[in-house]
């Protein structure tokens, strides 16, 4: 696995020797208003990175010709319905992933997914900003999703409970609302339901998009430099745990705070401080510190809910990013390559990353303290030992195309209820086209294969959809 590691990692270097312009996206299927690392102010490596105007305006969102014929236009280039006005700019757009495929392991039923929704974006004033969605989904999984739900019994990955529809079918419904309240350039505040992310990585060691949504407040602060930044979130959460059965539930909440400090000490190294504490059911005074390690420090009497480490991240050349997470009290690292280059016409991006975690499945230490709707909220597997992950990108106008490539080695942990595999495997190829860059419409064709299992699909979808497939 490790010479994986270094062969993507001097593939991805090898690569760049011609780059001019820095351009680091995220993981591929994130929510569309988070906005691109922003190398020349200097940005935080805290996800979503503001840039607050990247709540109404996608990345590739660009000012719409008002020549265009009206039907061109609203097809291929502006949103479904957008107002701008003095005090008001609303974009409201449809949100959907509408797919058909096949899977070998269940020659019984067609493969298919109908989720539809909308998306409400905008900015009153010169400092409120606000986001909104609302999603319906019918599903039938491959066996290997199928499996995965059903041994957690309640939740669709990163969406939310399930209901079932027919036998072979799933139900759920999933909504989220924030609020971004910037009070000055260097204060924002924000208040919701929705999903945040903590790092570089495909996943991270602290924060990640697994989860379906919960509710929180947060408070970020950027100093005037731009060298410090401070985040601050409060975050609630709930699980669900089978008793006996379906009709026999134990409910709880998990409070979660996460302090993080950020330094640049020049503006192409970063260095951050992370910490988070977690409570059942109830809190303490220490929930509401703001400061990094005042837990670890102070107040550990709860060692089961605590983490605490470090961020890194190098850019080199304007192209290439080396980066990682440390998490010092659990033992876990992780270590990654971005490769990237974008030109008018024509991007790359290119990833490498290693995690050594150890997560194991602990249900007083682990599953009460890092979950929400039994999904962690932290790393995104259980039972792994270690992972590899590879990625590759393209896109040509408004052609792409993608390869992810996993290899997640699992533990054998003795009390955990079901049969675990010692290695699994992911490959996942992707190729489409994007029709609307407004709100990220696009024809995808994608073909998964886990193990020895293969799953095609086609679809018609709005890429704003946070999920991991490889759990």
């Amino acid at each position: 696995m490790r010479n994986l590691f270094l062969f993507f990692s001097f593939l991805l270097i090898s690569l760049c020797s011609h780059a001019q312009l820095s351009y680091l996206t995220e993981q591929d299927n994130k929510q569309i208003i988070t906005s691109e690392i922003n190398h020349k102010n200097k940005i935080h490596s805290y996800f979503p990175v503001f840039n607050l105007d990247s709540l109404y305006k996608a990345a590739t969102y660009y000012n719409v010709d008002s020549s265009l014929a009206f039907l061109k236009r609203k097809l291929f280039y502006d949103d479904f319905y957008h107002l701008e006005t003095k005090h008001l700019t609303l974009r409201i757009d449809p949100a959907f992933m509408l797919n058909y495929g096949k899977d070998n392991k269940t020659n019984e039923y067609s493969i298919f997914e109908n989720t539809r929704g909308i998306i409400v974006r905008g900015k009153l004033g010169k400092n409120l900003y606000f986001k909104s969605t609302a999603f319906e989904s019918q599903r039938t999984q491959p066996q290997f999703l199928r499996d995965y739900i059903l041994k957690k019994r309640t939740v669709i990955p990163g969406m939310a409970r399930l209901r079932y529809n027919k036998p072979d079918t799933f139900d759920c419904s999933s909504a989220e609302g924030e609020l971004f309240w910037q009070i000055k350039p260097s204060l924002v505040f924000s208040i919701g339901r929705g999903k945040k992310f903590l790092g570089y990585g495909y996943r991270s060691l602290f924060l990640s998009y697994n989860a379906p949504p919960y509710s929180y407040f947060n408070a970020e602060w950027t100093s005037k430099n731009k060298k410090l930044f401070l985040s601050s979130l409060w975050l609630v959460t709930s699980d669900i745990r089978s008793i006996a059965d379906v009709t026999k539930d134990f409910y709880y909440k998990g409070y979660g705070n996460i302090n993080y400090l950020s330094y640049y000490p020049v503006q192409w190294v970063q260095i951050g401080f992370v910490e988070s504490k977690w409570y059942k059911n109830a809190v303490d005074f220490s929930y509401f510190i703001p400061v990094v390690y005042w837990n670890s420090i102070f107040d550990n009497r709860n060692n089961g809910g605590i983490k605490a480490g470090i961020t890194y991240s190098v850019k080199l050349l304007k192209l290439f990013m080396y980066y990682g997470q440390w998490d010092f009290v659990q033992g876990r690292t992780q270590n990654g390559l971005i490769l990237a280059k974008k030109t008018d016409k024509f991007s790359f991006f290119g990833r490498a990353e290693y995690n050594n975690v150890n997560t194991g499945y602990n249900m007083v230490l682990q599953q009460e303290m890092f979950s929400h709707l039994n999904q962690f909220i932290d790393y995104s597997t259980e039972n792994t030992k270690s992972e590899f992950i590879g990625q590759i990108g393209f896109s040509f106008y408004r052609f792409f195309a993608r390869f992810k490539y996993n290899e997640i080695y699992r533990l054998q942990p003795e009390d955990y209820p079901y049969p675990v595999n010692d290695k699994d495997y992911y490959r996942t190829y992707e190729a489409g086209i994007e029709i609307n860059p407004a709100y990220r419409l696009q024809i995808f064709g994608r073909i998964l294969y886990f193990n020895d299992e293969k799953w095609w699909s086609v679809g018609l979808r709005t890429n704003i959809f946070g999920r991991y497939t490889d759990v």
